[in-house]
């Protein structure tokens, strides 16, 4: 019986794979999991992958480039734990991520648990605050919907989230390709009223030339976005 399975979505990811796997191998119990979708690397990321030689570890090779929204829904259907987490492939799992955030899902019998993050280029015992979450989301559900719509500021990343196997009836299948994965795990479980915001630091995010985030959407991604978000909001109404 699988508790826990880390999904993480790969591609060209050499440089620091093996320095994130290590810290998430470190923190995760024998009977756990981490599920690599490989997007047609080509460089040395599955053999990197392969000389860690964790039984925990399964590389699950896409017969095409899924891209990473599809890629994480594929991962998080066949991801087999109570607890799944999802994981990019250059960050570091700060020491108790594990243990903090499934206590906080326990406590609270939510769909996903969130936390902050901190940010750090080359060394990371340079990190700097880079975002977090005021406890005053917790009850604030539909106001957290509103400002995701909007585009308000709300730091809801994949890489700073758990989920519970009881969200996969209602996230899977994804309702879009244009909306990104952890914004509508985010819009999901908030439509459930079945969020958990964390302050402390769970993930901390290396900041280097190939992150695949893009902050500067043109304006017409933008209104597309909002379209399929309105289309989404409708459907579950």
């Amino acid at each position: 019986m699988v508790s826990v399975s880390v999904c993480m979505a790969t591609y060209n990811g050499a440089d620091f794979i093996r320095e994130q796997l290590y810290s998430i191998l470190m923190q995760i119990p024998q009977d756990s999991e981490v599920l690599l979708g490989d997007d047609g690397s080509i460089d040395e990321t599955i053999r990197i992958v392969e000389d860690i030689n964790d039984s925990r570890v399964k590389v699950i090779r896409n017969t095409s480039n899924l891209g990473y929204i599809h890629n994480f829904e594929n991962l998080i259907g066949n991801a087999k734990g109570d607890y799944i987490f999802l994981s990019d492939q250059d960050d570091i799992w700060p020491a108790g991520r594990v243990e903090k955030m499934i206590s906080a899902m326990d406590a609270s019998n939510s769909l996903l648990v969130v936390g902050a993050m901190e940010s750090f280029v080359g060394d990371v015992n340079s990190c700097s605050f880079f975002c977090g979450f005021d406890q005053t989301r917790n009850a604030s559900s539909f106001r957290n919907i509103f400002d995701i719509f909007v585009g308000r500021s709300v730091p809801y990343f994949g890489c700073a989230m758990l989920l519970s196997k009881k969200i996969k009836p209602y996230l899977i299948p994804f309702y879009s390709r244009v909306i990104s994965h952890d914004i509508w795990i985010a819009f999901v479980a908030n439509r459930r009223c079945s969020v958990v915001h964390l302050n402390d630091t769970v993930t901390l995010r290396r900041i280097h030339s190939n992150n695949l985030t893009n902050s500067n959407r043109s304006f017409f991604d933008k209104i597309k976005t909002r379209y399929f978000w309105s289309l989404a909001i409708l459907n579950i109404i």
